[in-house]
């Protein structure tokens, strides 16, 4: 009886056995699959490696309790180091049965990235259903997710090396790279058309995360050089005007270099040229008499655009402003040949002068009105005569005379 006990139990268990393997083998991970990794780590936090998209990702399943293994990881940290910036990333399936023993090992070897403890060893578990024959075991996945190699520790590295060049990772978004590129190329177009202003301000409005591409940062090295040169030879000419000591002129460039120039290696020499410049007296003065010629300049074409947009009286006083403002500079004539024209004209003069007296010529016609309403004729043709006394020449003036005649 007990052996027939047995044989049943051992019946049982074997058909147990069937139904977890079959499952297990029929998921096995193969070189071209997409698998799915996600979990809680060993430290408490989470991994998906679903969110490492575009990047090379190494799944690592290891343990750490002879010495082969450990100098596999210790390999595999050197990887990391060398490769993690450059979109390499690592998640470990550490298959040592207690977490303890997990923990132990990966402050001793150093281990910066996230772990996943499989107690059921990597016969078991996620070590089964990814088909692990043994430990160390690594997958190498592409950055569609595709796994490109699974096999030893031993050949990782010659399989990463490969695969950073046939399908290396996507660090920078393709609307981000797409966009860089096209900086790049109407940069390289302003710098053969010897546009070096124009070429220096398209390529600092390069995205600086487009670097993280490799073949980009290559690319932009390149054209960076022949930028630079573009950016010496502006200061060149900076020197130029120095050298024949138009100074307030050199200040101006150089203010304008600076802004432009903002993240290149020449911005710093344009800046000390600069304060160099403003340090001396003598140019301090020339630099301020510039600097109140270009305001009054200013000013005249804001009185200019003004009288073409046809508003004549707010022309008017912006040039009797500069004119009186800015008397020592070469904008105040221009704007008192304007005055001189507006005053020269009778109906601007009456437009001017009915504009000064509207508010308080309006407030007595309004009270004349109101009088003669009520009766009290006296009073109204005496509000009527102060419009006509205080107001000649205006048009409230000539309708105060109309309604003092119907007064009588």
């Amino acid at each position: 009886m007990l052996r027939g006990m047995m044989r049943s139990t051992v019946i049982r268990l074997a058909i147990s056995l069937l139904f977890v393997v079959a499952p297990i083998a029929t998921a096995a991970v193969a070189v071209g699959d997409t698998p799915d990794l996600r979990g809680r780590t060993a430290s408490g936090g989470d991994v998906d490696i679903s969110k490492w998209r575009g990047r090379l990702v190494v799944v690592d399943f290891w343990i750490g309790r002879d010495a082969a293994n450990k100098n596999d990881e210790k390999s595999l940290v050197q990887i990391h180091n060398e490769l993690h910036s450059k979109g390499v990333e690592i998640v470990g399936v550490c298959c040592e049965r207690r977490i303890s023993d997990v923990q132990r090992y990966v402050t001793e070897l150093n281990i910066p990235w996230p772990q996943i403890h499989e107690p059921a060893d990597w016969r078991g578990g996620l070590g089964a259903l990814w088909s692990v024959p043994q430990v160390n075991w690594d997958f190498l996945l592409a950055p569609d997710g595709k796994v490109l190699y699974a096999g030893d520790f031993a050949h990782l590295r010659a399989a990463i090396d490969a695969a950073m060049k046939d399908t290396p990772p996507q660090l920078v978004d393709p609307q981000i790279l797409a966009k860089a590129n096209a900086d790049l190329d109407e940069t390289e177009k302003l710098l053969r058309s010897k546009d070096r202003e124009g070429a220096i301000r398209r390529f600092t409005q390069v995205p600086e995360e487009a670097t993280k591409d490799q073949k980009f940062a290559d690319r932009a090295a390149g054209v960076r050089g022949k930028v630079n040169d573009a950016a010496d030879a502006l200061l060149a000419d900076v020197d130029a005007l120095i050298d024949k000591k138009q100074f307030p002129q050199a200040a101006a460039r150089l203010s304008a270099l600076l802004s432009t120039m903002a993240g290149l290696p020449t911005a710093s020499l344009a800046r000390q040229r600069l304060a160099e410049l403003v340090a001396i007296p003598d140019i301090q003065v020339e630099l301020k008499r510039k600097e109140r010629a270009d305001t009054a300049e200013s000013a005249l074409n804001e009185a200019k655009k003004l009288r073409d947009d046809g508003k004549a009286e707010e022309a008017y006083e912006k040039f009797a402003a500069v004119a009186t403002q800015f008397a020592d500079t070469p904008a105040a004539a221009a704007a008192a040949d304007a005055v001189r024209a507006y005053d020269a004209d009778p109906a601007f003069q009456r437009k001017m002068k009915d504009r000064a007296a509207a508010p308080k010529a309006r407030s007595l016609l309004n009270l004349a009105e109101n009088y003669r309403n009520a009766g009290r004729t006296d009073e109204a043709r005496k509000r009527y005569q102060d419009v006509i006394n205080q107001f000649p020449g205006t048009t409230f003036a000539e309708t105060a005379r109309q309604e003092l005649e119907k007064t009588r």
